[in-house]
C-alpha cells in the first residue's frame, strides 16, 4: 500500500470521523485543469476548481470552488459574492486580487497548485479576526451577546463589532472577574458581585504567594541582588570581619572592584557611625547599611538592586 502524508491521513481521518463517504484516488502531479483531467476517473463526480482570493484590505479571504467546466470572471465573482454576503447582513467583499502563497500557506496550509476545499481542514492561523468574528455574529445573529476572551479592552472592542452587526446594545454583557451572568429560560443579565479574585499557584502552593513576595521577585528580576555581609563580635559590637559584598544579577564582581571597594567603605562608614550614636541592635545596623548603600548605587549607577544587609555574631 502507497504511503500516505501526514496531510493526505488528516484529510482522511475527517472524512472518516465525520461519516462522509469518499473514493481516494491516487494520480500523478497535474498542476492544470487539462493534465489533471488525464487522470481522473469517469465516476460521474463533478471536478471542481478551486481558487483563493483576499479582498482589497487583505482582511478577509475566500476559497472560491466552481465546476471545473465554467469560465468565472473576477469581477462576475465579486459580483455575486456582494450579492451573497449582503442578503446575510454581511459586509461586502469589495474588490478581489488573488492570494499571495505566504497567505495561501498561513491560512490553508496549502502551495499553489494544491488548492481544495480540503485546505478548511488545514486552517493554521488560529484566531478569528474582525471580519472572521463579524461573519459569526452575521450568521448565528444572537440575541444575546458574551464577549470572553481576551483584555477588557478586547471584549469592549468585540461588543463594538456586535453592536455593528445589529446584536441590541441592552443585550451585550461584558463581564469581569467577580461578576456573574444569570441567566433564565427568557433572559440574561449582569448579576451582583460576588467575592472572588485572583488565585496565584507557585509549585504545589496555591495561593500563598502574596503581593509582597511578588513585588520582590519582580524588584529582583529587574535590578538584581547585593548582599552585604558583616561579621561582628557579640559582647563588644566591634566588627571582626568584612563589610564583604556580594553580587547576584548587579555586576560581576571581577570586571567592578573599583565599585565593590567604594561599597565596602560605605558600609563601613554606616557602621562607625552607629557605634558612635551606640546603636548595637541588628535592625538599627541593616538599616543604616541597606540605606546608604541603596543611595550611593543610586546616585552613582541610577539603578536600585535589592540590599540585603547579613549581620553575624560570634
Amino acid at each position: 500500500m502507497e504511503q500516505i502524508s501526514e496531510r493526505q491521513e488528516k484529510v482522511l481521518n475527517y472524512l472518516k470521523e465525520h461519516n462522509i463517504p469518499f473514493s481516494c484516488y491516487n494520480h500523478p502531479e497535474g498542476k492544470t485543469i487539462e493534465e489533471a483531467k488525464r487522470w481522473w476517473k469517469d465516476d460521474g463526480s463533478i471536478h471542481c476548481k478551486n481558487l483563493f482570493f483576499r479582498n482589497h484590505k487583505g482582511n478577509r479571504h475566500y476559497l472560491v470552488c466552481f465546476n471545473c467546466d465554467y469560465d468565472l470572471a473576477i469581477h462576475d465573482l465579486e459580483h455575486l459574492l456582494k450579492e451573497s454576503l449582503v442578503s446575510k447582513g454581511l459586509p461586502s467583499c469589495g474588490k478581489l486580487s488573488f492570494a499571495s502563497p505566504e497567505r495561501m500557506m498561513r491560512f490553508l496550509g496549502l502551495e499553489p497548485g494544491s488548492v481544495s476545499p480540503f485546505g478548511l481542514i488545514n486552517h493554521v492561523s488560529g484566531h478569528a479576526c474582525q471580519e472572521d468574528l463579524k461573519l459569526m455574529l452575521g450568521l448565528c445573529k444572537p440575541k444575546y451577546f458574551i464577549p470572553v476572551h481576551g483584555e477588557y479592552r478586547m471584549l469592549v472592542q468585540h461588543a463594538g463589532l456586535a453592536r455593528e452587526m445589529g446584536v441590541n446594545p441592552k443585550n451585550i454583557l461584558i463581564t469581569e472577574i467577580g461578576r456573574p451572568v444569570e441567566i433564565s429560560e427568557n433572559s440574561a443579565r449582569l448579576g451582583n458581585p460576588v467575592p472572588s479574585g485572583r488565585l496565584l499557584v507557585d509549585g504545589l502552593g496555591i495561593g500563598d504567594v502574596g503581593t509582597a513576595v511578588l513585588r520582590d521577585r519582580k524588584h529582583l528580576s529587574e535590578d538584581g541582588l547585593l548582599i552585604v555581609v558583616v561579621t561582628v563580635d557579640a559582647t563588644t559590637g566591634v566588627v571582626i570581619a568584612g563589610p564583604d559584598i556580594v553580587s547576584r544579577g548587579f555586576v560581576y564582581v571581577k570586571e567592578a572592584e573599583a565599585l565593590m571597594e567604594e561599597l565596602r567603605t560605605i558600609s563601613q562608614m554606616a557602621l562607625d557611625r552607629c557605634s558612635v550614636e551606640n546603636l548595637r541592635d541588628w535592625n538599627s545596623l541593616k538599616t543604616a547599611i541597606k540605606g546608604d548603600v541603596s543611595d550611593y548605587l543610586f546616585k552613582k549607577t541610577k539603578r536600585s538592586p535589592m540590599v540585603l544587609p547579613i549581620i553575624q555574631e560570634i
